[in-house]
């Protein structure tokens, strides 16, 4: 598009579909300007300043007004479609669901208990179906251990389980308060 202006930086390519599909839904020319940069390298999008909506210049006061008008009236729109009785505690319950699964991924709870079935079925098999493994050879004179040792809890696995343990407190937290502020 020639002689467009940027109407909009959206902080994911997701808002911009959306954003897009809004403004072309309504008759006005829109495109993404970096939706390639964005899909393969979307950690950087932030740095980029988003990911960029661009409009004909002849087109962008009303791309600006339809964008404007849409965020006015979103609230009558989603109670024209949805009611007023609709309930938006699903989502914060899947948000507490998501700090629970994330303490038990990165606590290595999972870990413990697969690993812990899979050493029970490897106990049960023949040890005939298992080779011997060939001897270890050494090397530039560096010993290598035949055998694992268990991980040890050092001060910086205790500090990662901590801050682990006060994510998991505060996402809770944010769901009760905002649970809270809902009721009232």
């Amino acid at each position: 598009m020639s002689a467009s202006l940027i109407i909009r930086r959206c902080a994911s390519l997701s808002e911009a579909r959306i954003c897009v599909g809004l403004l072309k839904a309504r008759g006005i020319l829109a495109e993404i300007d970096n939706a390639a940069h964005a899909e393969l390298d979307w950690g950087s999008v932030p740095a980029l300043g988003g990911v960029a909506i661009r409009v004909p210049r002849s087109q962008f006061e009303s791309a600006k007004r339809e964008i404007i008008d849409t965020i006015d009236h979103a609230d009558e729109a989603l109670m024209s479609e949805y009611g007023a009785d609709h309930d938006d505690r699903v989502d914060m319950g899947r948000r507490r669901w998501r700090a629970w699964t994330m303490l038990l991924i990165y606590s290595g709870i999972f870990n413990l208990i697969f690993g812990y079935i899979l050493a029970q079925i490897l106990r049960r098999l023949p040890h005939d179906w298992f080779p011997a493994p060939p001897e270890a050879t050494q090397y530039y004179g560096i010993p290598i251990e035949t055998h694992l040792t268990p991980p040890t809890l050092a001060w910086d696995g205790i500090i990662f389980m901590l801050l682990i343990a006060l994510f998991l407190v505060w996402e809770i937290g944010s769901v009760t308060r905002s649970r809270a502020t809902e009721d009232a």
